[in-house]
This record gives structure tokens, C-alpha cells and sequence, in this order.
């Protein structure tokens, strides 16, 4: 009987180092689109930014957040977050993509001039893409059952647009 178990044990400790089984952190399932979005914007800066990882404390804070909107009646606000810096985003459109929602955001680039580090109108969301020292990010979508349309939210660690300074 003592040899049945320990083979059994030996068993599954082989099954689980070989990889069979994996204990996997919370993956958003457009995960490597997010990435892949926010760093060819960081990219393209040209600058010398390093690539955002995956934050999984990132990702669960919006994924609830995302949630949390599509079920209210405007399916849009921001979060009251002190921890992480933010984009939100909503579309018409409930087949829009991480990368819409991205791409949205990173073209506020044209209302950003570096040399006075000033907008003209909106450009805090290119910036906390951009922003130097944010190192990760989480984000999530949900479809609004309230509203047609799609509510994105992104959240960034360590947060950007900080005290006047340029991000970059």
C-alpha cells in the first residue's frame, strides 16, 4: 500500500513538473494584444522606452472596474483609484478591439507638444502611455448592457503624469 502511494505522489510530481499541469496567474484573454498595442506606441517614441509587462494586481483592478461599468447605466467613468494611473475608453462599437482603444488614446500624441510640455486639448492618456517610468500595465473590457457599446480601461504601475513633468 505504501509503494501504491508513493508511486501515485511520484506520479504527480512529475505530471506537474513536466508542465501537464500549470498554476497560472489571471490572464486576460487579449492580454497580448494590450501589450502589443501599448508597446508599439512606446516604440515608436523613438526614445528609448522599455516595454510594459502584464500586471495581474493591474488587470483584476480593471477587469472589475470593466464590470462594474457595463453593468451601470452610463457605461463610462473613472475609478477612484489612488493606486494605479488610468485611461478609460468607450465605443459605439461592442466589436472594438484593445487595439481601437490604444490607438484612441496614443492619438492624443497630436495635441501634445514636448518642447513646452502642454496640450492643446486632450493628451494625458498619450502621455501616461508614454510616461517613462510606468513600467506595467493591466486592462480589461467589458460589453455595456446599459448602453450599446464597450467600456475599456486601462491601469498603469507605477502611475504617470505626475507633477508637471515631461514623460520622456
Amino acid at each position: 500500500m505504501a509503494r501504491s502511494w508513493s508511486c501515485a505522489i511520484l506520479f504527480a510530481v512529475l505530471f506537474i513538473a513536466t508542465g501537464a499541469i500549470s498554476v497560472a496567474q489571471a490572464q486576460a484573454p487579449d492580454q497580448a494584444e494590450w501589450l502589443a498595442a501599448h508597446n508599439a506606441v512606446r516604440s515608436a517614441e523613438g526614445v528609448g522606452l522599455v516595454p510594459f509587462t502584464w500586471s495581474t494586481a493591474a488587470y483584476n483592478y480593471a477587469l472589475a472596474w470593466a464590470q462594474d461599468r457595463a453593468a451601470s447605466a452610463s457605461c463610462f467613468g473613472h475609478s477612484s483609484s489612488d493606486t494605479y494611473g488610468e485611461n478609460i475608453a468607450w465605443s459605439s462599437s461592442t466589436t472594438a478591439t484593445p487595439t481601437w482603444a490604444v490607438n484612441y488614446w496614443a492619438s492624443e500624441k497630436a495635441n501634445y507638444d514636448y518642447a513646452s510640455n502642454t496640450c492643446t486639448g486632450v493628451c494625458g492618456h498619450y502621455t501616461q502611455i508614454v510616461w517613462n517610468t510606468t513600467t506595467s500595465v493591466g486592462c480589461a473590457s467589458a460589453v455595456c448592457t446599459g448602453t450599446e457599446g464597450k467600456f475599456f480601461t486601462c491601469n498603469y504601475s507605477p502611475a504617470g503624469n505626475m507633477d508637471n513633468r515631461r514623460p520622456y
